[in-house]
């Protein structure tokens, strides 16, 4: 084997798969998305010549989590196969040998929308994470903030048992019994300790804060060239996982774009890898209309709008699980009184077209 085929087989037994042609710096050079660089423990992550490559991985998953346009993946492929089964799921770093479990790297590495479509989609699903080596693990996995958020979108998992130690495996093993049921919300709360509650809130405030910022944050000054570029449309797991929210909620983990100001240049929605963003035509009218369940926050509307009107804000229950598209913007055709050319402004400023104006 020649040792260009020799060093392609050895990435592709890597545990890490990368898949570049997805990432938003490759539909557009406007992008500016770094998420899997800024959380990669190892800074291991470089981006060069339309590739992602990395020097060192830990293999803890979190770019996998983290990138919107899931250009990583580890075992997110392994699970996804798996449908109508009693599955025993464990961790690689766990050196315990059990037979018929499905060994994967850390959980972390996958969205709540993933974790959940994986447990509804099999008949039982069982993890074993024992306590100890889950709190002395260097990935930091933090299972009681996995339950919380769970909790609070009040997700109800009777076909999950959580097994935290080594008694509670054998006990499953000898299958002399069932295993416990998972708790209620209530029972698990009461269960921790008041350190644990405090922990707890303070990881919901930090997750809190970390989007709020993530959300808030100044994008670079980009180039107001217009150009029209080829966006890979992919399905989003939003669309899938609003089946399984079935109660009302206060908290959603989304957001609502919205607008302040539009040109219709159509620069967000030919990009959008996810259709999210639309232009409605009803004669002289355009409206800009955004769909909250295909929407997986990327960012690359804000990025590339021209004028700078995008902007996130609090996602409602009732708009999420809205059958309509939500208005973003919307005007009526003018005719520009300096060049003629017709123009849709929202709001509208007066009567010069964009290009007059300036």
């Amino acid at each position: 084997m020649g040792f260009f085929k020799l060093g392609s087989a050895l990435d592709y037994l890597d545990p890490l798969k990368i898949n570049s042609s997805k990432c938003l710096r490759n539909l557009s050079p406007l992008s500016s998305c770094q998420k899997c660089a800024e959380i990669c423990p190892a800074g291991g992550l470089s981006f060069s010549d339309g590739q992602w490559r990395y020097d060192e991985c830990h293999n803890c998953g979190l770019c996998a989590y983290v990138c919107p346009q899931k250009v990583f993946s580890l075992d997110r492929d392994k699970l996804a196969k798996l449908k109508g089964q009693k599955v025993l799921v464990k961790c690689v770093q766990n050196a315990e040998k059990i037979e018929g479990a499905v060994e994967v790297y850390c959980l972390q590495q996958f969205t709540l929308e993933e974790f959940v479509s994986f447990v509804k989609e099999n008949e039982k699903v069982t993890l074993y994470l024992p306590a100890d080596k889950c709190q002395s693990c260097a990935e930091n996995f933090y299972l009681e903030g996995l339950l919380l958020r769970l909790a609070r979108l009040k997700i109800d998992l009777p076909n999950l048992v959580i097994l935290d130690s080594a008694p509670k495996l054998a006990e499953w093993q000898n299958a002399k019994k069932e295993p416990a049921e998972p708790l209620s919300r209530r029972e698990f709360f009461s269960t921790l300790s008041g350190k644990g509650q405090n922990e707890l809130k303070s990881l919901a405030v930090k997750a809190a804060e970390a989007a709020e910022k993530a959300v808030d944050e100044t994008l670079a000054k980009l180039n107001e060239e217009e150009k029209t570029f080829e966006a890979l449309h992919l399905s989003s797991e939003r669309q899938k996982f609003s089946q399984y929210l079935t109660e009302a909620v206060e908290y959603l983990p989304y957001h609502r774009l919205k607008s302040e100001k539009c040109n219709f240049c159509t620069a967000c929605v030919r990009l959008c890898p996810t259709a999210a963003l639309q232009i409605a035509e009803e004669g002289e009218k355009k409206s800009l209309v955004f769909e909250p369940k295909l929407c997986n926050e990327c960012d690359l509307c804000r990025e590339v709008c021209l004028e700078k009107g995008l902007y996130w804000d609090e996602l409602t229950w009732e708009e999420f699980q809205s059958e309509n598209p939500l208005p973003l913007a919307e005007a009526q055709g003018q005719k520009c009184r300096k060049c003629q050319r017709e123009f849709w402004q929202y709001p509208s400023d007066g009567e010069l077209c964009r290009f007059c104006k300036d």
